[in-house]
This record gives C-alpha cells, sequence and structure tokens, in this order.
C-alpha cells in the first residue's frame, strides 16, 4: 500500500454485518490514524499508484473503490460513510 493504509476486518459483509465493537474499534483505529498523519477523511484527494496512474477517491475508501474487488462487502461498504463522519468528529 504505497501512499495508503490498508485495514481488515475479518469476516464476509456481504453475509452480514460487522458488530458494533468492531465498527467501534474501527472508528477509533480511523480517528487516531487520520490525526497522528494529519488526514482529513471527510475529503477526496489524488492519489498515484506505483505505475504512475493518478486516481481520485474518498481519504476512507473501501477495497472495492479501487480494485477489482468485492471488498470490503455490501454491509461494511455501507457504513463507510458513517465511519467517515464519526471518526472525523472524534
Amino acid at each position: 500500500n504505497t501512499g495508503t493504509c490498508g485495514i481488515c476486518l475479518i469476516g464476509n459483509f456481504d453475509i452480514t454485518g460487522p458488530t458494533d465493537a468492531a465498527l467501534a474499534s474501527l472508528q477509533w483505529l480511523l480517528a487516531y490514524k487520520a490525526s497522528r498523519h494529519r488526514i482529513d477523511l471527510s475529503v477526496d484527494d489524488p492519489f498515484e499508484n506505483l505505475y504512475g496512474d493518478w486516481f481520485q477517491f474518498g481519504n476512507l475508501a473501501g477495497h472495492r473503490n479501487v480494485g477489482s474487488t468485492a471488498c470490503p462487502g455490501t454491509y461494511l461498504h455501507h457504513a463507510l460513510a458513517t465511519l467517515r463522519a464519526d471518526a472525523t468528529a472524534q
């Protein structure tokens, strides 16, 4: 993950959503990492990958936003907007 940070939750979130405890821990981790590295989770930024290709996506994005995958699963993907707002507020 050049220029990015990948975070993984274990589970198949196409079948069920993550637990409230997992979401709370994820929110705390996102808030901590964003604060520590001065990342505004509420905006989009340009990103250049290893091959010189440029993309623009949210500073908090699911794997499916940048690659051909279903990750992070439908339930967790739908939770990203709330996580983004709550981690930013935290």
